[in-house]
């Protein structure tokens, strides 16, 4: 996995709350999927995560979840947490369900 000195600063656990910080982090860590810095079949450890952010254990567990929940990686017993390969396919698959949604939002009457 690769490493990247300035997310240490910007996800100091001071006191902020763990789901900000979890969602800031699965945040750039879904960039760095999507963009490749972080390539399929790489181990997201978690020891490593938290000494990269400078955060416990929990955030990183719940960054970890929300990567998982996106399809960007998956659990792998005896493995831990792999970046999937994002194919073309994996794209359309995920985004058929959102082009729905916002097809139905986009009918519901406006709030007021």
């Amino acid at each position: 996995m690769t490493s990247n000195s300035d997310s240490s600063a910007q996800f100091p656990d001071d006191g902020a709350p763990k789901n900000v910080r979890s969602a800031a982090i699965a945040s750039e860590l879904e960039a760095e999927i999507v963009m490749g810095t972080i390539p399929a079949g790489a181990r997201l450890d978690e020891q490593s995560l938290t000494k990269r952010f400078g955060v416990s254990r929990t955030p990183i567990r719940e960054a970890l979840h929300t990567l998982v929940a996106r399809s960007l990686a998956e659990r792998v017993p005896y493995r831990g947490v792999i970046v999937v390969n994002i194919t073309r396919d994996r794209i359309e698959k995920c985004s058929k369900p959102w082009a729905r949604l916002r097809r139905s939002a986009a009918s519901l009457p406006p709030n007021g």
